[in-house]
């Protein structure tokens, strides 16, 4: 599928009117929680204009709006000075009704299993990761046989989504690890690249840290992702 005349949305010019461009690395690569939004954004809309059949295009984009919102609410509250806790009450009461609207409308989301393949008997047995829940989980999926041999060809070493009948791979942009006692897993974010190396903050420690025998792997990736999606 070509991608390429995918635009994102970048700022709002004169008279109001919304400014797009096309994709490039910094936005793809990006770690800003606002530019990942704008990015689903863009390519969901484009799926849908172009009805190329992919599976997002059951999200709505209004969603996105939604968490657009919520985010800026977040940077003003994080940024200005201190208020004082009357002040602080007001404004949460403000974005309440929101975040509501939002767990409900983010619901779909309990569609999305998020796993990884951990060994193939008569079922593929995975790992579940539920939320943030540290604690390792494991039930058995009878996947059809593109699913399976597609989660096969990710082997162990990959996060991936079970969406209703869709399977794919959610790497380079999210990664786990284990802890020494191996009673658990926890999720590791996509932070940035540098010096080579793709750096993640675990959800547990929040110490950055990297995968060094994984970086050519999540090159390939990041690869394959701007073939995708750049001009």
């Amino acid at each position: 599928m070509d991608l390429k005349a995918a635009q994102v949305f970048v700022s709002y010019g004169a008279g109001g009117i919304p400014v797009y461009a096309n994709f490039n690395t910094d936005k793809i690569l990006s770690d800003a929680i606002k530019q990942k939004i704008q990015n689903l954004k863009g390519i969901i809309e484009f799926c849908k204009v172009n009805s190329l059949g992919f599976k997002c295009e059951e999200i709505d984009e209004s969603i996105l709006d939604g968490l657009l919102q919520l985010q800026d609410i977040r940077n003003d509250i994080s940024h200005h000075a201190a208020p004082t806790r009357e002040q602080a009450e007001a404004e949460l009461k403000q974005v309440i009704p929101l975040f509501q609207e939002m767990l409900t409308r983010t619901r779909l989301l309990g569609n999305c299993k998020l796993l990884r393949f951990e060994n193939f008997g008569t079922k593929c047995r995975c790992e579940s990761f539920n939320g943030h829940s540290l604690n390792r989980e494991f039930d058995e999926y009878s996947f059809s046989d593109l699913q399976r041999n597609y989660v096969l060809g990710l082997g162990q070493e990959q996060l991936f989504v079970l969406w209703d009948s869709e399977c794919f791979s959610l790497s380079p942009f999210l990664h786990f690890e284990k802890d020494a006692t191996g009673h658990e897993s926890y999720l590791c974010l996509y932070k940035k690249k540098k010096n080579g190396k793709y750096w993640y903050e675990p959800v547990k420690k929040r110490t950055e840290r990297t995968f060094d025998h994984l970086q050519i792997r999540f090159d390939t990736e990041k690869d394959e992702i701007l073939r995708l999606l750049m001009p």
